[in-house]
């Protein structure tokens, strides 16, 4: 293999970083924010009182293959989607107190968000989804 071909293959180190970026990208979007949409509009059945509440928790916990679904479409996605972030944001080189654009405030406060919502997002998953999982939170308690 000659050393053009190689260094144009779809895994070179200059393409890798722009192909986890659009990763990074695309489970932000389709797993996690599909599933956020679902999430708000299962939660929003709470505006209904607590029966229609538990009504709608007992459907999705009885949706077939949830541990597959939760994990392929949602926790990986997530885990990837996060840990790479949290590494963006790490490594990012922040400039807004020597260039105060709106663009700079912007890329600032997309990382100091990203990383808030991953503190809550963990917070969150380890007071409702880990406590079920591990049969310490019964569905009726979510209410």
């Amino acid at each position: 293999m000659s050393s053009t071909s190689k260094d144009q293959s779809l895994f070179a180190k200059n393409r890798r970083a722009f192909l986890l970026r659009k990763l990074h990208s695309l489970t932000g979007i389709v797993p996690v924010g599909g599933f956020m949409v679902f999430h708000l509009w299962t939660n929003a059945k709470a505006l209904g009182g607590q029966e229609p509440f538990d009504a709608a928790v007992r459907e999705v916990s009885h949706t077939p293959y949830l541990p597959v679904l939760e994990w392929g479409l949602i926790l990986l996605p997530l885990l990837f989607h996060a840990g790479y972030g949290v590494k963006l944001a790490i490594e990012a080189r922040y400039n807004v107190t020597k260039y105060s654009t709106s663009r700079n405030w912007a890329y600032t406060l997309q990382r100091i968000t990203g990383i808030l919502a991953f503190l809550f997002i963990a917070f969150h998953l380890y007071g409702y989804w880990w406590k079920k999982f591990n049969n310490t939170l019964q569905t009726d308690q979510f209410y």
